[in-house]
């Protein structure tokens, strides 16, 4: 996220951790580090932010519904925005309400 000063990434991270944000790496099919995904699950469903190196994000809703039968299924995409890191955190930290 090297677009954005080394203050505004602190804050950024603080504001992961202090609203229940968990990391996992993000790898690619050959192996290489490409971002991290942060999540935290939330009132029926599971909220998710994808941070790519550039400063940018996905970040979105996704129905809490899983089985370890059907692995690859899951709960639809309720709600989803794309754009820079800080705006995608400010979208799921104040838009609590879920459109279905």
């Amino acid at each position: 996220m090297n677009t954005m000063s080394r203050k505004a990434i602190e804050e950024f991270g603080y504001h992961l951790w202090n609203h229940g944000f968990q990391p996992l790496p993000d790898v690619d099919d050959d192996g290489r580090l490409v971002g991290v995904r942060m999540w935290r699950p939330h009132a029926g469903h599971v909220e998710f932010l994808a941070l790519r190196a550039p400063g940018v994000a996905s970040a979105g809703r996704v129905a809490a519904e899983f089985s370890y039968h059907d692995p690859f299924v899951f709960g639809p995409v309720v709600d989803f925005r794309h754009g820079h890191a800080l705006n995608a955190l400010a979208w799921l930290l104040t838009s609590d309400e879920v459109s279905r």
